[in-house]
């Protein structure tokens, strides 16, 4: 999921910093999502699906299924 997030972040020209910014999450948050170390909330991944316009099984299930 850390390496979708991530994916979708860079595809869209994001820095951390500023999706921190559009999801109202702590830039640690974010880092710790991409790097694999934190286990997010439904609430959370709602807030970044939100954000690129997706569904959060899209974030978790790296095949798109």
């Amino acid at each position: 999921m850390g390496n979708k997030v991530k994916e979708m972040r860079e595809a869209a020209g994001l820095s951390i910093s500023m999706l921190s910014h559009k999801t109202l999450l702590a830039d640690t948050t974010i880092k710790s999502i991409e790097r694999g170390n934190a286990n997010p909330t439904i609430g959370t991944l709602q807030k970044i699906a939100d954000c690129f316009g997706c569904r959060v099984i899209d974030l978790i299930d790296a095949d798109g299924k």
